[in-house]
C-alpha cells in the first residue's frame, strides 16, 4: 500500500482484495471513489458515508444497454430505433422519454448493474486500487446499495485456501462487533463463530479449539462475518489505517458535476453468487458427484439451462438450487488454478455459464420466461427435423445448425462480439460444414491475436468445399488484411488456376501492383 497524499491511498489487489477493500470502507464510512484496474479492465465504485452510491465500468456486459437485451427487457431492434447516446444516463433518459420502460424499472435496471460491476470486481485475483477522497457523488446520483449480500455471498464461494492465505496473520485476533445481524441468513457455523468471540477477542488458534470446527469450516465463518462487519478483527495490517481514516474524514472534498437522478424505490441487487449450505470445499452426502470431464462434457454441449445444471425441465426450485451449489462446490474455477493451461478457459467458461443458468432459474418469474424460450428453439428444431434432419442425424448437427443461425441473428444486429461464440460452437459440432468454418475464421480474422486460428479456419473451408471460389477470396483478403502480401499473391494465383474468369481474384491481384 502507498499513500499518494492524505487524501488518497494506493496498493494492489493481491494484498487487500476488492471485497475486503468495500468492506474496509463500509466500516469507516468514508466517502469517495475506489478505483479498481486489472490489466484492461477497470471499474470505480463511489461511496458516500460507506454507503456504496454509484459505480461504473469499462466493462461492455456491464453497459445498460447489453443488461437490457441478456434480460429480455428490450428487444434489440426496439433498441436500434433510439437515436445515437454517449452514455448510460442518455440512454435512460430516452427510454423513459419515449415511454419503454418507466423511471422504476430503470432505476431496477441501474441497481442492478452495479451489483454487476462489484461481483465482477471482486473476481479480479490481482491488479491496482486507489481510493481518492476529492470524487464524490452530489446527492443528485445516488443508488444506494446494501453490499452485505453480496460481500457475504462472495466470502462464502471461496475455497478455504485462499481464505487462509487472506488470513495470513497468525497473531490475527478477532471479536464481536456492534454491527447487527439482522436480515441476513447466517449459516450455523458463522453464528457459532460469532457466539465464541461475544465474550473477548481471540486469536485464530483459539477460535478453531473453542468453535470445534474444522479448520474450514471456521476460516469460512470467521472470514465471512469480518467482511460483513459481525467481526473485529484487531492486530493485522489494513489498507485503511486509522490515521489515513482520520485524514480522510477532515479533507476538503471535490463534488463531482451534478448528474440526472432518477429516483426510485431500490430493490435489492440479486448476486450471481451462490449461497452454499456448507463451505465450498466441502461436500455432503446430497451432492452429485462428477468428473471433471463428465461435467464440462455436459455443460459444453448443454442445449438448455436445465441441461447445464444437469436437472430435468420439470425440477423443483429447491431441486435446481441444489444442483446449482453441488456443482460450485466441486467446479469452481479457484479449485483449478494449477490446471493444464488449455483446461483453465474451459472452466472458466463453464462455470459463467453455470451462474447464467442458475440467475435464469432460480426464480419463478425469470424461469417462466426461459421456459418458453426453449419451447421456441424446440419449435424451431422440428423444422429441421422436418428440412432433413430427423432423429438419426447426430445431435451435434442440430446444435452446429442452431447456433449457427443464432450467429448470424445477432451480427446481423451488429453484435460481433456476441456472435463469436456461437460461429465457435457451430464449427465445434460440424467440422465438417465449410460455411461454418469460413464464417467462425472470418469473424476471428478481426482480432490480431486470432489470426493464425482464423487463417487455419479458412484453410480448413477451403479443404472441405475447394470447389466455391469465396473462401479463397476471403483467405486471400485476409492475407492482405495482415499485411501479408506474398501469400495473397499465391492464394489469388491458385484462385486464377481454379477460377480463371474471377471478377474478384483480378480485382485483388490489380489492387496488389
Amino acid at each position: 500500500m502507498t499513500p499518494q497524499t492524505s487524501l488518497e491511498i494506493k496498493g494492489n489487489l493481491v494484498a487487500h482484495a476488492a471485497a475486503e477493500l468495500v468492506s474496509e470502507i463500509i466500516r469507516a464510512k468514508l466517502t469517495g471513489s475506489l478505483r479498481l484496474e486489472q490489466k484492461d479492465q477497470k471499474a470505480v465504485l463511489y461511496f458516500k458515508s460507506g454507503r456504496l452510491s454509484f459505480a461504473v465500468s469499462n466493462s461492455r456486459k456491464a453497459r445498460l444497454f447489453d443488461i437490457l437485451i441478456s434480460r429480455g427487457s428490450l428487444e434489440r431492434e426496439t433498441l436500434a430505433d433510439i437515436p445515437n447516446f454517449s452514455s448510460d444516463f442518455e440512454l435512460a433518459a430516452q427510454l423513459e422519454t419515449r415511454q419503454l420502460l418507466t423511471r422504476q424499472e430503470i432505476g431496477a435496471l441501474v441497481t442492478q448493474q452495479i451489483a454487476y460491476i462489484l461481483i465482477d470486481a471482486f473476481c479480479w485475483m490481482d491488479g491496482s486500487w486507489t481510493f481518492s477522497s476529492l470524487a464524490r457523488l452530489r446527492d443528485g446520483l445516488d443508488y444506494s446499495i446494501d453490499v452485505r449480500p453480496i460481500l457475504i455471498q462472495y466470502a462464502r464461494c471461496l475455497p478455504s485456501e485462499t481464505v487462509l492465505k487472506r488470513l495470513r496473520l497468525a497473531e490475527d485476533s478477532f471479536s464481536r462487533s456492534e454491527v447487527s445481524a439482522d436480515g441476513l441468513d447466517l449459516l450455523p457455523d458463522e453464528v457459532k463463530i460469532l457466539d465464541v468471540c461475544a465474550e473477548k477477542s481471540l486469536d485464530l488458534r483459539k477460535l478453531f479449539e473453542q468453535s470445534l470446527l474444522t479448520q474450514d469450516a471456521a476460516v469460512g465463518a470467521i472470514y465471512s462475518s469480518w467482511l460483513i462487519g459481525l467481526l473485529n478483527r484487531e492486530n493485522w495490517h489494513p489498507a485503511f489505517p486509522q490515521s489515513a481514516v482520520i485524514a480522510i474524514r477532515g479533507a476538503r472534498l471535490e463534488l463531482k458535476r451534478e448528474a440526472t437522478r432518477i429516483q426510485i424505490t431500490q430493490p435489492e441487487p440479486s448476486p450471481q453468487f451462490p449461497a452454499p449450505t456448507a463451505p465450498v470445499a466441502e461436500l455432503s452426502s446430497e451432492d452429485v458427484i462428477e468428473s471433471l470431464d463428465e461435467y464440462l462434457a455436459r455443460v459444453e454441449s448443454a442445449a438448455t439451462y436445465y441441461d447445464v445444471l444437469g436437472v430435468g425441465p420439470s425440477a423443483e426450485q429447491d431441486a435446481i438450487k441444489r444442483a446449482y451449489l453441488s456443482l460450485v462446490k466441486q467446479f469452481h474455477p479457484d479449485h483449478f488454478h494449477k490446471a493444464a493451461a488449455d483446461l483453465g478457459p474451459r472452466v472458466q467458461t463453464a462455470f459463467a455459464a453455470l451462474s447464467k443458468a442458475y440467475e435464469t432459474l432460480k426464480t419463478p418469474e425469470s424461469r417462466e420466461l426461459s421456459d418458453f424460450r426453449v419451447r421456441k428453439e424446440l419449435a424451431e428444431r422440428e423444422k429441421l427435423s422436418e428440412s432433413g434432419l430427423d432423429k438419426t442425424t447426430d445431435d451435434r448437427l442440430r446444435q452446429a445448425q442452431l447456433s449457427f443461425d443464432h450467429a448470424i441473428e445477432v451480427m446481423r444486429g451488429g453484435d460481433m462480439d456476441n456472435a463469436l461464440p456461437f460461429f465457435a460452437r457451430a464449427a465445434h459440432f460440424d467440422p465438417t460444414n465449410a460455411r461454418y468454418r469460413a464464417e467462425y475464421g472470418l469473424i476471428l480474422s478481426n482480432d490480431p491475436k486470432e489470426k493464425h486460428t482464423a487463417e487455419a479456419e479458412l484453410q480448413a473451408a477451403i479443404g472441405l468445399a475447394p470447389d466455391p471460389p469465396t473462401y479463397r477470396v476471403r483467405l486471400a483478403k485476409f492475407f492482405i488484411s495482415i499485411g501479408l502480401q506474398k501469400r495473397a499473391e499465391g492464394e489469388i494465383g491458385r484462385l486464377q488456376k481454379a477460377f480463371p474468369q474471377n471478377g474478384e481474384a483480378l480485382a485483388l491481384l490489380e489492387s496488389l501492383r
